[in-house]
């Protein structure tokens, strides 16, 4: 008999909390691995991405920064009237200033990044655009099918430029897994 009246005092205990209305809508995007660019042939590079949103209802105050994140990404490129063929790039983003996910498992967001081009430690200041759709099942074991591979499309736009120019990347994550995601929570 006192267990079911400990086992009722526990539910009745446990009822308010269950009926609060304090859920929010998490958005993330997270992950990193090798990508093999299509848009440049016999280039690959790496990716490392992580990227929150958090929309929560009115009143409600989010648990953290709502919309947060970080994207790198290292490459190659060509070079152009040099004696070295190729030139290594890196891209940081440094945070998110817009996130949307326009379908399951694709999202795509902005912010403020700069590249460095080449050997200079000096970097170009930019903004640095994103779409990332998760096509990738991690639970299987044999690995994607050509069809189901990861695939990254990213353009850095530098903000001072005496040239409209833009660096753009497509590609697919051939090794690594990038995930896409959406969910109610607190």
């Amino acid at each position: 008999m006192t267990r079911l009246a400990l086992t009722l005092a526990l539910v009745l205990w446990s009822l308010p909390l269950l009926a609060q209305d304090n859920v929010c809508y998490f958005q993330k995007c997270y992950g990193s691995g090798t990508v093999l660019i299509t848009s440049a042939p016999n280039t690959a590079g790496t990716i490392e991405v992580a990227v929150r949103n958090i929309l929560c209802p009115e009143g409600v105050n989010p648990p953290d920064d709502p919309l947060a994140g970080k994207l790198v990404f290292r490459t190659v490129t060509p070079a152009v009237d040099s004696w070295i063929p190729i030139v290594p790039v890196l891209v940081v983003m440094h945070d998110a200033n817009e996130y949307a996910m326009n379908r399951p498992f694709a999202a795509t967001f902005s912010g403020p990044a700069t590249a460095y081009i080449g050997f200079t430690r000096r970097g170009i200041k930019g903004t640095l655009k994103a779409t990332i759709v998760d096509w990738r099942d991690p639970t299987d074991a044999l690995g994607p099918s050509i069809m189901l591979f990861d695939t990254v499309e990213m353009t850095f736009v530098p903000e001072n430029s005496p040239l409209p120019y833009q660096l753009e990347w497509r590609g697919i994550v051939w090794k690594g897994d990038l995930i896409v995601f959406e969910r109610w929570g607190r």
